[in-house]
């Protein structure tokens, strides 16, 4: 059955139902007005509309009724659109795929206008919606970023699009044009770069008026492909240049007033004087990242920048099941040592060479459940003997009772240690004896990333390796984290958490898993219209209201749910800090896609003064 353009307005006025019709074709779009419950049956399978606009008032025939006789005819069901809710209360009863609820009065024409250009612009990617139309929700692990840009385009979408990355990230659209975009303290075409090369992590969309000039002018289409291919090559070069904490100083060389430099290399010698580190180079020079980054590979060539790393530092490592993408750990200074991820008879590298997007799109197409891999010992070994030479180390891995990666950290230790201090020796630069850290975290996904954050900071609060260990070993028993999923036979095969099976398949039905001493543990089922206030609930439970808490938001393909779980958090908790991460490739392999959850923190006040990053 084809599917026409043609949009079904029902209400039961007819003037406001005819008000609306007249909307939506100023708006380009056309509909049929009905008032009578049949006429919404008849034309609802005769026309074959797109979509369907019903309004919670019609007599005897509710959204959720409409869609049931429908699915009975057998045919493909359009997007149904229940507007006018009663008081703004939705039903006890989940809505049924496809049909979205507005829990507002919104006759109002022009607001149902808009709400459509965005439901239309929502399924054309991907998108969900939490509780009504005002915003949309997506993830660049089912879009990409270049994808997105050409949807908001195609729908000529005006508003502004929020990121879900560790800085504040975004765009500003007007009629598909981007008129600005922010990552952090870069904005314009600098910025648009590095968000194309996010690779995963949700968005939300809203509708708003958004005024300025673009920043580019040209094909933005060229723009993207340019973006993605500079993202690609920074990752290898990056690969092969100091850390981005390290120094950047200038050396006045024999032939230096004989070189001729560049414009973006005078930028770069006069900003290496004035900042603190290699990354806030980066920020700082007003050229792109790639043309910075050439422009320091021919200073350091020629002998006129050169980069300290810092001695005697701590370094931390953790896995990849923390969940911090690679970029990100680069910019924090976090060492990822990456677990491997089996589908079918392929294995990758979780982060490196599987990303979130790659990951759902083979994941889709597999006739098994993929299969996750430890970090080996001579993985482990090899990141300890490379920064044992500059520094201290603590690595902070994933529990013991959840992977193997831990047992053989641990190896590593044993096996490599003769070796590590030779490096040491050799090196030079620390005098002190080598000290490695080995904390079982009994943490997982985000709280696991959150602990290695908080070494960090440690670290550069100048607190020895001992002591961030003693303070990590600490705080591993008091997160709170808990889980949704939708489906419990990923955990079932990986976990052994046994579920009885009665019952099981109900529409909307959830299961909330509790990570305790370093094992989840299955503690509620969920059903109905908001699973999210029962997540809530159970991620606040001995929470004190009045004490500030450090919070990490983990999703996987769920981006509503990851969307009201944030604007819930903040609303009812002293939030110091809240990131967002998308669950990788390793710990999905094991909750399955539709996954969501928190985890919580409380420090003491002792704590917080070294762990606040509004301090």
């Amino acid at each position: 059955m084809s599917v026409s353009t043609t949009l079904l307005v029902a209400h039961p006025d007819r003037a406001l139902g005819h008000k609306i019709e007249a909307a939506l074709f100023e708006a380009g779009l056309e509909a049929i007005c009905v008032q009578h419950p049949e006429e919404v049956l008849r034309n609802a399978v005769g026309s074959n509309p797109s979509l369907i606009l019903i309004s919670d008032t019609m007599p005897q025939l509710g959204g959720y009724e409409l869609h049931r006789r429908l699915v009975a005819t057998g045919l493909e069901i359009p997007a149904i659109v229940v507007f006018d809710v009663h008081d703004g209360r939705f039903p006890e009863e989940a809505p049924p795929e496809g049909v979205f609820v507005v829990p507002t009065e919104r006759s109002d024409p022009e607001a149902l206008v808009a709400g459509i250009r965005l439901l239309n612009f929502s399924r054309s990617i991907g998108g969900e919606f939490g509780l009504g139309l005002d915003r949309m929700h997506g993830d660049l692990g089912r879009v990409a970023f270049g994808g997105l840009i050409q949807g908001l385009r195609k729908h000529l979408m005006t508003g502004r699009v929020v990121f879900s990355a560790s800085v504040q990230s975004g765009l500003l659209l007007r009629d598909g044009v981007v008129v600005d975009a922010w990552r952090g303290n870069t904005r314009g075409l600098k910025a648009f770069n590095r968000l194309a090369g996010l690779p995963g992590g949700v968005f939300s969309f809203s509708m708003e008026e958004v005024d300025g000039e673009p920043f580019y002018q040209g094909d933005i289409g060229e723009l993207v492909l340019e973006a993605v291919e500079e993202r690609v090559e920074l990752a290898d070069l990056l690969e092969e240049l100091p850390p981005l904490d390290s120094v950047p100083g200038v050396e006045v060389t024999p032939d230096f007033f004989s070189l001729e430099f560049s414009r973006t290399e005078k930028q770069i010698l006069a900003k290496a004087q004035e900042v603190g580190s290699f990354g806030d180079l980066l920020d700082n020079v007003d050229a792109s990242d790639l043309e910075v980054i050439r422009g320091v590979q021919t200073l350091m060539a020629s002998g006129v920048l050169k980069f300290q790393r810092i001695a005697g530092k701590v370094h931390v490592i953790t896995d990849s099941t923390a969940d911090i993408m690679p970029a990100e750990a680069r910019e924090q200074g976090i060492t990822l040592a990456p677990v491997s991820v089996q589908m079918g008879s392929d294995v990758f590298k979780d982060g490196i060479d599987l990303d979130a997007e790659s990951f759902y799109r083979r994941f889709e197409k597999l006739n098994e459940l993929p299969i996750t891999h430890p970090v080996s010992e001579g993985e482990f070994r090899n990141l300890f003997r490379r920064e044992i030479g500059t520094g201290d180390i603590v690595a902070v891995i994933c529990s013991s009772k959840l992977s193997g990666s831990f047992k053989n950290a641990e190896k590593a230790i044993v096996s490599g240690w003769e070796e590590f201090a030779e490096v040491r020796r050799d090196e030079g630069r620390v005098k002190s004896e080598a000290v490695i850290k080995l904390v079982d975290s009994r943490q997982c996904s985000a709280p696991l990333g959150m602990m290695a954050s908080f070494a960090r900071r440690m670290a550069r609060a100048g607190l020895r390796a001992e002591e961030i260990a003693r303070r990590l070993e600490e705080m591993q028993g008091r997160f709170n984290t808990v889980l949704m999923v939708r489906s419990i036979s990923f955990l079932e095969r990986s976990q052994g958490i046994k579920v009885d099976r009665q019952g099981r398949g109900r529409r909307g039905q959830r299961w909330l898993l509790r990570l305790e001493e370093g094992q989840l543990r299955l503690i509620d089922e969920v059903e109905g219209i908001d699973p999210v206030a029962k997540l809530l609930g159970r991620l606040i439970e001995g929470m004190d209201p009045g004490r500030p808490v450090l919070a990490s938001l983990v999703q996987a393909s769920a981006p509503a749910d990851a969307a009201q779980l944030r604007d819930r958090l903040l609303a009812r908790l002293d939030l110091r800090e809240l990131g967002d991460h998308q669950l990788g490739p390793a710990v999905t392999s094991h909750t399955g896609p539709g996954t969501v959850g928190a985890g919580l923190f409380q420090p003491t006040e002792e704590e917080l003064e070294i762990l606040d990053p509004k301090s």
